[in-house]
């Protein structure tokens, strides 16, 4: 216990105990010890009293040298004196918005940025911020490991401290590795973006449709009379050879002409 907290609980002590007397004296309706017993009885002495003036004098005087300290000396105004009072409590810094701190070199740093950026060579601003954060997870994580070992003195080991320098050791560890995977899957798909090439294969233009071609049919022949029949089946049947004749011939053309690729008109294979 500091010198300033043994006399604040001091004086906490010597005011709960003069509240105490107060209300005793306010409570008992006997005269104090030494006065005369008269009807008339005084509510507080003059030796309380002047206690109290006194105090109150010391009070006001407290009060005024205060306010007289605090026009000399309001904390500091210099960008360089704030910085400085703004590490007073700084501890180990893992959790800290200042990447640096006092005892590391920033030169070292900025030479391992420099040589993230020389070993992935970043084509876009992602790139860049993916290869940023891996430079301070790696930071930090070697700091953490520095900090585990200042736990193993001659006196025994710190468990608290270890344990907590061992989780942010862990913690920045897995933030570096989940940059570096990121930053080469963003790498990959940009070359296969780059790389891909056609498949090779050419869409040939459609021909325009072909005109259909009307179908021949042999014409349904009447069942001749069996008496009739005789003297006109030569005629008929030679007309009926003639006609499946041409129509294959015609079918014949048409199926030449699509083989070749050409669009000939079928009509004009016409038997000799």
């Amino acid at each position: 216990m500091t010198s300033r907290q043994a006399r604040k609980l001091r004086r906490e002590e010597e005011r709960k105990a003069k509240k105490a007397a107060c209300k005793a004296i306010l409570a008992s309706e006997a005269p104090f010890p030494g006065e005369p017993q008269t009807q008339e009885t005084v509510e507080f002495t003059p030796e309380f009293l002047a206690e109290a003036r006194a105090m109150r004098e010391r009070i006001e005087q407290r009060a005024a040298i205060n306010r007289a300290n605090s026009l000399h000396s309001t904390g500091p105004k210099t960008p360089t004196g704030k910085l400085a009072s703004s590490r007073n409590s700084l501890k180990h810094g893992l959790a800290s918005g200042t990447l640096i701190i006092p005892g590391e070199d920033p030169a070292a740093f900025e030479s391992l940025l420099e040589a993230l950026l020389a070993d992935h060579q970043p084509a876009t601003a992602t790139e860049e911020i993916l290869i940023q954060e891996m430079a301070q997870s790696y930071w930090l994580s070697q700091r953490a490991l520095r900090l585990q070992n200042d736990c193993f003195t001659d006196h025994g080991v710190d468990e608290k401290r270890l344990s907590l320098f061992l989780r942010y050791h862990s913690t920045h560890q897995r933030a570096f590795h989940k940059a570096l995977n990121t930053l080469l899957r963003l790498q990959e798909d940009r070359r296969k973006s780059v790389t891909k090439q056609p498949t090779g294969f050419v869409s040939h233009p459609q021909h325009p449709a072909e005109p259909p071609v009307a179908s021949f049919r042999t014409p349904a022949l009447a069942h001749p009379d069996p008496l009739t029949t005789s003297a006109t089946n030569g005629s008929s049947n030679s007309a009926i050879s003639s006609a499946v004749g041409t129509w294959n011939f015609s079918n014949h053309c048409e199926s030449a002409s699509r083989s070749i690729g050409g669009f000939s008109n079928p009509r004009r294979c016409t038997l000799s």
